[in-house]
């Protein structure tokens, strides 16, 4: 689930109210369907006064300008959502639909944090578990649902709020990064061009060799006199006419001396640099 629907589905991006609320209606609508194709559910019963609830929040939920909305209004919906799970389960045959709590429990902990996550909690217990205790009785088994149900809650709840806070604080940290890799690209490249600033004032030409001999940068004024002896330099010849001999105590990496033939009625040039050199 890569796409943008997928993305707010877990929370990569930013929640969409509407899609979490039209996900928590499609589990009411399948657990009241499950219940009526078994015929275990009176049409005047407190699950169908939920499954109208629900139908009618996710209208709410889809007309509302979320945007406008102040923090007590954008959490009343999600605590609807857990009191239609309230009435889903005054049902003595039993509901499914409690597990659909995950969903209101996600939305108050992705979109409000550890606080929303402590909302989620205490709502749970006070919209599903209470109700279900009053309606169905204090058994073992009734009371072990009405506490695991908002403990689960309120722990999925918190569980993707600091999920999303330790989300956030790489992303913080990674465009500090990389805010740090700009500046520091910036100074680089001004101590080039300070560099270069400094290499082309000189006035003699200077070269900048790697450790096998290789030309990495020189000055203009080397730029200039290579390219005045290239142009001014006598026809290409092969590399045995031109005379070659090692510097004197120099590792035999270096480049060697080259010395050209002279031309007629002129003197021989000498120049540093590999065989290509050689053979202008």
């Amino acid at each position: 689930m890569t796409g943008p629907m997928g993305r707010r589905l877990l929370f990569v991006d930013t929640p969409d109210r509407r899609v979490l609320q039209a996900v928590f209606l499609g589990l009411v609508a399948l657990d009241l369907g499950l219940r009526a194709s078994a015929g275990n559910i009176a049409w005047f019963s407190w699950p169908v006064a939920g499954g109208v609830l629900a139908l009618v929040i996710t209208a709410l939920a889809f007309g509302l300008p979320w945007d406008r909305l102040p923090e007590p209004l954008m959490m009343a919906i999600p605590l609807i959502d857990l009191a239609v799970l309230g009435l889903l389960r005054l049902d003595q045959d039993g509901s499914g639909a409690a597990a659909a709590v995950v969903v209101p429990a996600l939305w108050l902990g992705g979109q409000f944090g550890r606080r929303g996550a402590l909302v989620a909690g205490v709502g749970a217990l006070l919209l599903i578990g209470l109700p279900g205790v009053l309606y169905l009785g204090a058994s073992e088994v009734n009371l072990a649902r009405s506490v695991m149900l908002p403990l689960v809650a309120g722990w999925g709840a918190l569980a993707i709020a600091v999920g999303l806070e330790r989300m956030r604080a790489g992303v913080e940290e990674s465009e500090r990064d990389r805010a740090h890799l700009a500046d520091a690209l910036d100074i680089i490249e001004h101590q080039r061009r300070f560099a270069d600033a400094i290499l082309d004032t000189v006035d003699v030409g200077l070269v900048l060799l790697d450790r096998n001999g290789a030309y990495q940068t020189m000055n203009r004024r080397h730029s200039d006199f290579m390219r005045l002896a290239f142009r001014t330099a006598t026809p290409a010849r092969p590399a045995s006419s031109a005379s070659c001999t090692p510097r004197t105590g120099a590792p035999s990496s270096r480049r060697p001396t080259c010395r050209r033939p002279a031309p007629p009625g002129g003197r021989s040039s000498t120049t540093a640099g590999s065989g290509w050199a050689a053979t202008r």
